[in-house]
């Protein structure tokens, strides 16, 4: 078990690295057109991913995509009601996801192409929003990015080590066998450790560190949902573009849940519309 631990943390750390350097690159250069124009690209590939592993027309998946993102650009009321809705579906989804079971016939596979799009535009349309020039966050939006993601990425290391490690009861053992309850509340904690220490050092508003707490369980929904999709599909990653971590929703799943439920949460704390 060591062994398989020590290969998998060296397998994972290059790309890792080399996300997290692309990604801290990208927050640095503190333009929002930039940065949503990297969103909507990875967008365009976890289409691409998604329509692959279901042996759909790739390019029909990415023209459907880019047809919705281009009605959303021209009607901004759009992007509320998706942030709106894909937030409610977040909720949801961390609230029963204990009780969904693996499927080949469930909505929660690769085959279901609206699950996937609405995903996607969900993802896209939230990470959008909170790019917009809002001042009631008390900190500077890129930092704040940052902050979130870094959280969501400490939840996943620190509950693959303390599971892999500490890990003996099983936490959904239908969905994804290998979590345990030890690694979900290890994981949590580290993670929230971390956050708000980060987060009293950047002088974050108080408010901010609350966002952020509020925000870390959906990290382990958005992996789980993952877990759901591949083991109802059959499959075993979702690509190999990253190895270590499998394909593009492999390695953003938690961030993608994340990103999607946090405008809904400033809205309702910050009152953004």
């Amino acid at each position: 078990m060591e062994n398989v631990f020590k290969k998998n943390i060296m397998q994972r750390i290059p790309s890792a690295l080399l996300l997290a350097g692309l990604f801290i690159a990208l927050l640095i250069s503190q333009s929002s057109i930039l940065i949503n124009g990297v969103i909507s690209l990875i967008g365009i590939l976890l289409v691409w991913e998604w329509y692959k592993n279901s042996s759909q027309n790739h390019f029909l998946g990415v023209g459907i995509l880019i047809s919705i993102l281009l009605l959303i650009w021209f009607i901004p009321h759009i992007l509320v009601l998706n942030i709106f809705l894909i937030g409610l579906f977040w909720a949801a989804i961390l609230i029963r996801i204990k009780f969904l079971k693996p499927s080949s016939n469930s909505l929660f596979t690769f085959g279901n192409s609206w699950l996937g799009q609405f995903l996607i535009i969900g993802f896209i349309s939230s990470a959008a929003f909170i790019f917009l020039d809002h001042n009631e966050f008390g900190i500077n939006k890129f930092l704040l990015i940052f902050l979130m993601v870094f959280q969501t990425a400490m939840v996943d290391v620190f509950a693959y080590i303390i599971g892999s490690n500490f890990g003996k009861t099983p936490l959904v053992p239908d969905i994804s066998p290998n979590k345990t309850v030890e690694g979900f509340f290890g994981g949590l904690l580290a993670a929230a450790l971390l956050s708000i220490v980060l987060s009293v050092i950047v002088s974050a508003p108080f408010k901010v560190i609350v966002i952020l707490l509020l925000l870390l369980p959906f990290a382990f929904a958005g992996d789980l949902l993952e877990s759901l999709i591949k083991r109802s599909s059959n499959i075993k990653d979702s690509g190999s573009l990253f190895p270590g971590h499998g394909g593009l929703w492999d390695r953003l799943d938690s961030h993608i849940a994340v990103i999607s439920v946090a405008p809904l949460i400033f809205i309702l704390y910050f009152n953004l519309v």
